[in-house]
């Protein structure tokens, strides 16, 4: 099955405190392999600055993915995204998650 990703923006943009302006979008992502590394195209055409795993992650809390700290955390949590990809680790069982995603303004 090959993965898809339906993206939703957000109301916005933000206005951050350097002055960046970014805009919110949700991408909700199916077709996952289960217990592997998943690459997953985002879309946004540039590197995302924030990547949160909406409601997913150790104890099922919120999880920021860190770019700044390379493919793979001591834990074995894969991190990191770039201009074209956001790579994900899913345990057993688990095909689809919720990206919630914070990008430079299109």
């Amino acid at each position: 099955m090959a993965i898809t990703v339906m993206r939703t923006n957000l109301p916005g943009p933000l206005l951050t405190v350097s002055g960046t302006m970014l805009q919110r979008s949700l991408l909700s992502v199916t077709g996952m392999t289960p217990s592997a590394t998943n690459v997953v195209t985002h879309g946004l055409g540039h590197t995302p600055q924030v990547v949160g795993l909406n409601n997913w992650g150790a104890s099922g809390h919120t999880q920021v993915f860190d770019s700044t700290q390379g493919y793979q955390d001591a834990g074995g949590n894969h991190l990191g995204y770039d201009s074209t990809n956001v790579y994900v680790i899913t345990p057993a069982g688990r095909t689809t998650c919720q990206l919630l995603v914070e990008h430079g303004r299109i």
